[in-house]
């Protein structure tokens, strides 16, 4: 039987947790649309092909106990599943894209416990430096911050390089539970390490302001720090390993530190969102919600009310097909179906949105009830899991470990109720290695001289998918470079430039772009600037790949207007009004097409509900208004009433000012015309 080298094998998991806890969350590109999704996801099938090839390269053969078993079993079935729904994607494309962001991630999964990487000292002297190098980042952001707004503004500059603020709070958090278990459990310069990097964490939450963090922060405090003492603290706990004296000195120079954070911050008026947020949770658990999308307001303008928006409209969703769900890939498709509405950025129709901002309702929506049971079925057997082996542990060091790292996974599922860390790749990553490391202790191995055929046929299989996967994400990569270039001519107003970029951007797995938006809506709106007649040929394509997309379906409408198609112009118009009712341009559009059909009320009541800024809103008012006043003078027979309509047909101004007045008194246009005409009489 052929030995194995010990040295070799432990410089192999050397280097993967070096690349996996110093290299793949530093990994961001600015010149991608997603700059910190695709480049780490095409990371992580690197890192998944170096498992494999370590598997297949060693002789031993991996034993697992029922309950590991059991959880990979529910992971291959939720990939089955995920898989079946792929058939009732609208784009096809997108949702096997989707589906392979999620086999890569539990794919991880399945090879780093079948590796066997699993030594702690390794990732305890790793996981702190991580926090180090992403700090840094953001002490940096924070630096420039300051120097640029003349104090500090919690905003989307601080991420570190994790996409935004939220996802490195989730990050940093979910990174805490081993800088505990690595200041509890270890000695010498990792202890100090891990010390060092639980006291960066603290304050740069506090900095971040993310409220889900702050849940798991409470979480950890009020439950995980009880049941931590219960279990692990002995009579003479303090007598013997602290002295009261130095815990309180701890305890003080800790609040002391806190307390000048939370005051300097506080004097920079950093906390304003925050309490914004706070108000706004008051509010709306206080009205009807479904009556505050009516009509557009200002203190609707906050991240409260966006989730509480989304949730209300993925529940919609959700009950369309219970069982089974809408399909993968689809909600960023249908979220707009159940109408839009409340803020004034909604109303605009420029918000398209990736994710609903929770997890469960997300895959509730997705996958239907049994996809949402099967992933929950996946953190049920790790608790499963981490009890047992808790119970097992042959040492108080590993059940602490045990124990800190369940709580993270806990804290996992709080953030997954108010963000989406499962789809963002560092923290889903983070989530798999806690997985892969609480299951170790049911993982045994037994040498063999050389493979069963079926081990090699499967890890065979799962390479040629791991390979695909990178086929998948670099054709993504080059979709959204070429799109973010003709982003940038669009900005310069280079449009044949544009249209050309966008023809390099499509591939079979770039088609729609990161909120939904085809690219052929893309095309027609550079062919439309061009002055091409084949706009409309994109436009329509686009619709049957997104039939709710507001821009598309207003732009179809203005473009069938401009070619005198009136009534099909207005179908479409009304369309993409029944999903955003007070939306401007689309409003605008439907007082043209009835002007031009000659229904002079009808356009009066839509541009009136369409206050743009602007010469050609005005002429168009005044148009419509002049409209209004000579069906007046054709319907009336008294000869003086005709003479005082004629008169206000050539003032424009004051047919201006009687229907800001019908408006603010909530009559016709037409009667408070009447009524200047007879009371001047």
């Amino acid at each position: 039987m052929k030995k194995e080298d010990p040295k070799i094998n432990n410089a192999s998991e050397k280097i993967f947790w070096l690349l996996v806890f110093l290299v793949l969350p530093l990994r961001s590109f600015n010149f991608l649309l997603d700059h910190d999704g695709i480049p780490k996801l095409i990371f992580i099938s690197i890192l998944t092909l170096f498992l494999l090839g370590v598997i297949w390269k060693t002789s031993k053969i991996i034993k697992l106990d029922k309950p590991t078993t059991l959880l990979l079993l529910f992971v291959f079935l939720f990939l089955a599943w995920s898989a079946v729904s792929i058939h009732t994607s609208i784009n096809i494309t997108e949702g096997i894209t989707n589906w392979f962001s999620l086999f890569i991630i539990f794919l991880f999964l399945v090879v780093l416990i079948y590796s066997g990487f699993n030594q702690k000292e390794i990732i305890f002297r790793f996981v702190p430096i991580s926090v180090f190098l992403l700090v840094s980042v953001l002490i940096y952001q924070i630096i420039l911050n300051l120097i640029k707004n003349d104090g500090l503004k919690i905003d989307h500059t601080l991420c570190s390089t994790l996409s935004n603020k939220n996802f490195l709070s989730e990050s940093l958090i979910l990174l805490l539970p081993f800088t505990i278990a690595g200041a509890l459990t270890c000695i010498g310069k990792i202890k100090k390490l891990n010390v060092a990097a639980f006291c960066i964490i603290i304050p740069c939450l506090i900095i971040l302001q993310t409220l889900s963090a702050w849940l798991c922060i409470l979480f950890f405090l009020f439950v995980c720090a009880p049941a931590y003492w219960f279990l692990f603290s002995k009579k003479d706990f303090l007598k013997n390993k602290l002295r009261p004296r130095k815990v309180i000195l701890i305890v003080a120079g800790c609040l002391l530190i806190a307390s000048l954070l939370i005051k300097w911050l506080d004097s920079n008026n950093a906390f304003e969102p925050l309490h914004n947020k706070f108000s706004s949770i008051e509010k709306y658990f206080t009205t009807d919600f479904s009556e505050l999308m009516k009509e557009d307001s200002k203190s609707n303008i906050n991240s409260v009310f966006e989730r509480l928006f989304l949730w209300r409209n993925t529940t919609l969703l959700a009950k369309e097909n219970l069982l089974t769900g809408i399909g993968i890939s689809n909600w960023r498709i249908l979220w707009p179906k159940y109408g839009v509405g409340g803020a004034y950025f909604l109303s605009a129709g420029v918000m398209h949105y990736e994710h609903p901002h929770n997890e469960y309702l997300l895959f509730f929506s997705e996958l239907g009830l049994w996809g949402l049971i099967l992933f929950l079925l996946i953190f049920a057997t790790t608790f499963y899991i981490a009890i047992s082996s808790f119970r097992n542990a042959q040492n108080e060091n590993e059940r602490k470990i045990i124990f800190l790292l369940s709580a993270g996974i806990f804290s996992f599922l709080i953030l997954s109720f108010f963000g989406y860390p499962f789809h963002r790749p560092f923290t889903s990553i983070v989530l798999m290695v806690t997985v892969a490391l609480i299951s170790s202790s049911g993982i045994k191995s037994l040498p063999q001289s050389r493979k069963p055929l079926w081990i090699k046929f499967s890890l065979s299989i799962c390479i040629v998918l791991c390979l695909y996967s990178l086929k998948v994400f670099s054709s993504r990569w080059e979709g959204e470079y070429n799109m973010n270039a003709a982003f940038n001519e669009q900005a310069h107003g280079r449009f044949p430039k544009m249209y050309s970029y966008i023809n390099k951007a499509e591939n079979d797995y770039f088609k729609i772009d990161l909120m939904g938006t085809p690219l052929d809506w893309y095309r027609g709106f550079a062919l439309n600037y061009m002055g091409s007649d084949s706009s409309l040929y994109y436009f329509r394509k686009a619709e049957s790949q997104n039939p709710y997309h507001i821009q598309i379906l207003s732009d179809i409408g203005a473009t069938l207007e401009n070619k005198g198609q009136h009534e099909e112009a207005i179908r479409y118009l009304k369309r993409a009004l029944t999903i955003i009712p007070g939306y401007k341009e689309a409003h605008y559009n439907l007082a043209i097409a009835n002007y031009n059909l000659g229904k002079h009320e009808e356009s009066l009541k839509e541009i009136n509900q369409a206050y743009m800024v602007g010469y050609p809103y005005q002429r168009t008012l005044e148009a419509i208004l002049i409209l209004n006043a000579d069906s007046l003078i054709q319907q009336t027979p008294n000869v003086a009433l005709k003479d005082c309509f004629n008169k206000y047909a050539n003032d424009k101004k004051a047919l201006k000012r009687i229907n800001e007045l019908s408006m603010m008194h909530k009559v016709s246009f037409l009667s408070m015309l009447k009524d200047s005409c007879e009371n001047s009489r």
